[in-house]
């Protein structure tokens, strides 16, 4: 069982990958730190969505000069949400930490440098933003013979003034792992529409009666494409199985750092150059539905004086289970 960490340059920037005999992820600390690959290694299956571009997205800006959208699992921070102006400042949508380079270091933990004695790899990645005195630190690290990708964070105020902040991870799972052979499952949750309750996990009043959000349609089938708030989870949790393949893609999280889940169903989001065919869910945990300026005035974003310090941890785990019983589905959708 050997496990490892590659690094290696693409378009210029730093990529890296971690792999035990089970799960390789795939890192660009160069371009915001972003996940770009989960991969089941059993099955060959990726788990994450992409663009079309992939990582030759790097290779070039887009058409407003900024940094191209390439998918997978962004970070949303100091502003998990919509562009806003706070406190003189002008923060960008979801934050400006995903359009950065990011330092980083590889790190291996064991019983030697022997590969085979390896216990674990990380991967520490660090930025500073420059909309807010706001450094971010994150570790990243795969252990031997498990099938979980452990996230810890850390975020100092490195100012001289108290900062409002919100934060969030923005995971996006597509095809081939994403069919319609999957189901959404999610606690106890409420459902929540421009500011207020407007029903309960996983029903909600639709034009055509009540609508089953737990259930991902056949591709090509469906012209969805909508963002739905998910408040007072019961447990901060989210899973997304394939009843047809066993494959379960499961992710935790720090509750009080992100109290919110926002579920992205997206069916119809293209052609595109960013969002090609489409065919997305994403499992959003984040803090606040609004962004920093709503947050501040509702009392929901998180706040740190001159050196404080903050953290928040998640974890996504890539499961194998049973899939038929008595030749039905072992998830069935009532």
């Amino acid at each position: 069982m050997v496990m490892e960490a590659r690094e290696t340059q693409v378009h210029g920037c730093a990529v890296v990958t971690l792999a035990n005999d089970r799960l390789s992820v795939t890192i660009v600390p160069g371009k915001g730190a972003d996940i770009v690959s989960l991969t089941d290694l059993a099955s060959g299956t990726e788990l994450l969505w992409r663009s079309p571009a992939g990582l030759d997205a790097l290779a070039a800006p887009n058409a407003a000069g900024g940094v191209r959208y390439i998918g997978g699992w962004i970070e949303a921070f100091p502003n998990a949400w919509s562009g806003c102006k706070h406190l003189g400042r002008e923060l960008s949508g979801y934050g400006d930490v995903w359009q950065l380079p990011w330092e980083y270091r590889i790190e291996r933990g064991g019983a030697g440098d022997d590969a085979g004695a390896l216990e674990e790899v990380r991967a520490i990645c660090a930025v500073q933003s420059r909309e807010l005195p706001l450094r971010l630190t994150r570790t990243i690290a795969l252990r031997r013979g498990c099938s979980v990708i452990r996230i810890d964070e850390t975020v100092r105020n490195v100012g001289e003034e108290t900062v409002d902040f919100t934060w969030g991870h923005h995971p996006n799972l597509g095809r081939p792992f994403l069919n319609e052979s999957c189901v959404i499952d999610l606690p106890p949750c409420e459902i929540w529409t421009d500011g207020r309750k407007t029903g309960v996990w996983p029903y909600l009043q639709g034009p055509e009666g009540l609508e089953d959000l737990r259930r991902v349609p056949p591709f090509g089938t469906s012209r969805e494409n909508r963002q739905i708030l998910l408040r007072r989870l019961a447990a901060s949790e989210a899973t997304v199985r394939n009843t047809a393949t066993g494959i379960a893609f499961r992710l935790s999280w720090d509750g009080e750092a992100f109290p919110d889940l926002l579920l992205w169903r997206a069916f119809d989001t293209g052609p595109s150059e960013t969002f090609g065919d489409g065919q997305i869910v994403c499992l959003f945990p984040k803090r606040s539905h609004g962004n920093v300026a709503e947050a501040a005035a509702e009392g929901e974003a998180l706040t740190l004086a001159p050196g404080e310090t903050g953290s928040a941890w998640i974890e996504a785990e890539v499961m194998r289970e049973q899939v038929r019983l008595n030749n039905e589905p072992i998830h069935k959708i009532d």
